[in-house]
């Protein structure tokens, strides 16, 4: 009798079961023992090339795999589902027509050696991450993915050719790693908004470290990867731009070198005519020396051209950005109010001038004259281009904003801004115009109307006070100048650094002494000895700091006094006034220089020197600081030993 063939695990199979299956997209089997088929779904048949499930029942698996692959089957894969009982991976699988092709199998004992064989097709995913690969292998860009706490999860093979570190020595690390420590405070801010808000990050511009110790500059895009509303990483690309950054430098000097050639012609023409009104009136002088009249008025003229002088060269100082002389509390309404009453008893009286401040607190850290100076400015900017305005309107605004990269040279994202808006009503400005606005010298003037440092020097102050200024403005539409400044949320009662000199007594009667003048200018030198005999004093000069150091330390005890430059060769006044005072702790000193009072002649007062004055100055300047300095704790002079 016949032995009856044992029941196939598809015979029990309930009718929505085998639709099921039928159904799948995915290849399903059932092997017997020595790996015939059983049964196999339409899905199955397909994948292998074949048209119907018939063109397979009763033959071996063997029939739909190379040889290399049936030898991989029988020595690792079978015995393993033998002792396990599944066994789940990738293959290469040959179709009907003899092309192989990647597969996705999973394969599950039963019954006594029977397999259920369930296969995927993953051909096409194979060549499109063959094809993503390749893509991302031949960028020459840097290819990357973050997770939230920085760390690099994925890096393509640029990383290496660009910055010199392979990937597998990247992965795992912090992205911080690899940037310049002195540009990380932006770049991790810009992170932390990305990772935080789920900001992008576009073009993002800071050195990066190469592996054999070098920096490159690099420009970082990302987007935020963001599963279930919460950010959970970044990626994007970096780009090596150590070549464009090097090119925009050039222009950059180009564009320097041709505005201070510029700037260099504009104080020439004005220093030329000044200086001829000195040099015509010093020579009327020396001409008509016993005409009082002419002497009198020869020396009135020669000291409105010195004037001028030190006008346009604390225009330049402004533009120059030289540093702010005082760092308090502003208040720019009660500033603007200020600016508006000392400018309505001179602009026109059909000018209208508006305000609307809307914000309550708006203080900002700096200077107040040169904040002043600032909005003195651009109010007789804005009165000058009303003239021959149907309406004839200046608007001062406030408003705060919180900076997020839609100002240029706000530098420090996330920080709450001033801005301040002076609008006029005016003949507008062209772009070509708007170009080259803040330019030196610059100006659409008539002749005599203005030198066109005025906005040059606006926007130097304003920089030097960590801030931006914007224009607005179309021909026949008015004006707008925008100006962004920290704002200032501090204590208004506070203690607040000052960057001056400390005020001592206002007493201005001389009082005799001697004062050692160090100053490497001969003229200067000179016309100084001048007004200090012409002030009591006895003088005693020396053309350099190392020289007066050598007098100091054979003479301190007659010495008073010291009168000092910033600025000379062999040894500067701040090593100069170190030396004295190491010779004699008490020494008393002023500062004087042509620059103001920078951070580095605010080190040199931080260090102790009693005063400070600006040249060029004054015979009273001169003579209130000195007595100042003197009179200060009643110090002794030694003029009666003199």
């Amino acid at each position: 009798m016949a032995k009856a063939p044992s029941p196939s695990p598809h015979d029990g199979m309930t009718l929505p079961l085998r639709e099921a299956i039928e159904a799948s997209i995915d290849g399903v089997a059932i092997l017997d023992g020595a790996g015939n088929y059983l049964y196999l779904n339409q899905a199955h048949a397909q994948i292998y090339g074949y048209e119907s499930p018939t063109e397979l029942l009763g033959k071996s698996w063997r029939n739909l795999y190379s040889g290399n692959e049936v030898a991989r089957f029988e020595r690792e894969i079978m015995p393993q589902v033998q002792t396990v009982g599944h066994w789940r991976g990738e293959a290469q699988g040959k179709r009907k027509d003899s092309i192989n092709f990647a597969q996705e199998v999973s394969l599950t004992r039963y019954g006594s050696g029977g397999l259920i064989c369930v296969c995927r097709d993953t051909s096409a995913t194979k060549e499109s991450e063959e094809r993503l690969k390749a893509l991302i292998e031949s960028q020459r860009d840097i290819i990357f993915e973050i997770d939230r706490s920085n760390i690099f999860t994925f890096v393509s093979p640029a990383f290496e050719e660009i910055l010199g570190f392979p990937p597998a020595t990247v992965l795992g690390r912090p992205l911080t790693d690899f940037v310049r420590p002195d540009s990380l405070l932006r770049f991790e801010r810009s992170l932390a908004e990305m990772i935080q808000h789920g900001r992008d990050v576009r073009s993002f511009r800071n050195e990066w470290i190469h592996a054999d110790g070098s920096f490159r500059f690099m420009s970082l895009s990302a987007r935020a990867i963001r599963k279930d509303d919460v950010t959970i990483g970044a990626r994007g690309t970096i780009r090596d731009i150590t070549k464009l950054a090097e090119l925009e430098e050039q222009l950059r000097h180009s564009q320097k070198m041709e505005a201070v050639g510029a700037l260099a012609g504009g104080i020439a023409h004005d220093f030329n005519n000044l200086l001829t009104g000195i040099l015509g009136y010093a020579g009327l002088l020396r001409s008509e020396a016993r005409n009082p009249a002419m002497v009198e008025r020869a020396a009135d003229m020669i000291e409105v051209a010195a004037r001028r002088a030190e006008e346009l060269t604390s225009q330049l100082l402004g533009f120059a950005r030289r540093g702010k002389n005082i760092n308090i509390p502003i208040s720019i309404e009660s500033t603007i109010r200020e600016v508006i009453q000392l400018t309505q008893r001179t602009f026109d009286s059909s000018i209208s001038i508006r305000t609307d401040f809307p914000v309550k607190e708006n203080y900002v850290l700096g200077d107040p004259n040169q904040i002043h100076q600032v909005l003195l400015n651009l109010a007789i900017n804005a009165r000058d281009a009303l003239d021959g305005a149907q309406t004839k309107e200046i608007i001062f605004r406030t408003s705060t904003i919180i900076a997020n990269g839609n100002v240029p040279n706000l530098e420090e994202p996330g920080r709450e801004y001033l801005k301040l808006s002076v609008s006029d009503t005016g003949c507008g400005i062209s772009k070509e115009i708007q170009a080259r606005i803040f330019e030196p010298f610059f100006t659409t003037k008539a002749p005599g109307k203005g030198t066109g440092m005025g906005l040059a020097m606006v926007y130097g102050i304003v920089r030097v006070h960590n801030g931006a200024i914007t224009i607005d403005s179309e021909p026949r539409r008015g004006t707008t100048f925008n100006l962004y400044l920290p704002l200032y949320r501090g204590s208004i009662s506070e203690q607040v650094e000052i960057e001056a000199i400390p005020s001592v007594s206002t007493s201005t009667e001389p009082l005799a002494g001697t004062v050692l003048l160090v100053e490497d200018q001969q003229l200067v030198r000179e016309v100084g000895q001048e007004m200090l005999k012409q002030l009591g004093y006895n003088v005693v000069t020396t053309s350099d700091g190392l020289e007066a150091i050598e007098y100091y330390r054979e003479h301190h005890e007659r010495i008073d006094l010291v009168l000092i430059d910033m600025v000379m060769p062999h040894c500067g006044g701040r090593e100069c006034f170190r030396e004295l005072k190491k010779i004699n702790p008490e020494v008393r000193a002023i500062l004087t220089t042509g620059y103001g009072l920078n951070n580095m002649a605010q080190s040199i007062v931080d260090d102790g020197v009693l005063g400070f004055i600006q040249k060029p100055f004054q015979m009273e300047q001169l003579s209130k600081t000195i007595s100042q300095a003197l009179s200060s704790e009643a110090y002794p002079t030694h003029a009666a030993s003199q």
